[in-house]
C-alpha cells in the first residue's frame, strides 16, 4: 500500500468489500419486508391458509417467509 499499484489494489479491495457489504445489506432489507407484508397476511389468515392462497404463492411467498414472519413476532 506504499507504491501507486498498491493503492489502486487496495482501492480495489476496498471498493469490492463495500459492494459486497452492501448488497448484503440490500438482501436482509428485501427479506425483512417479505416478512413484515407475510407478518400482515398472517394476521388474518393462519400459514396453512396463506399457503393455500394462489395470490399468495403467486408474489413469490414461501414457507420460509412464513417462518421469517412468525419470528419477528417473538
Amino acid at each position: 500500500k506504499e507504491t501507486e499499484k498498491g493503492i489502486t489494489r487496495m482501492s480495489r479491495m476496498l471498493d469490492k468489500e463495500m459492494d459486497e457489504r452492501e448488497r448484503k445489506g440490500r438482501i436482509e432489507g428485501e427479506n425483512e419486508e417479505r416478512a413484515r407484508i407475510v407478518g400482515v397476511m398472517l394476521a388474518s389468515r393462519s400459514p396453512e391458509a396463506l399457503l393455500q392462497d394462489p395470490q399468495f404463492l403467486s408474489f413469490g411467498f414461501t414457507q420460509a417467509d412464513i417462518a421469517a414472519a412468525m419470528a419477528l413476532r417473538r
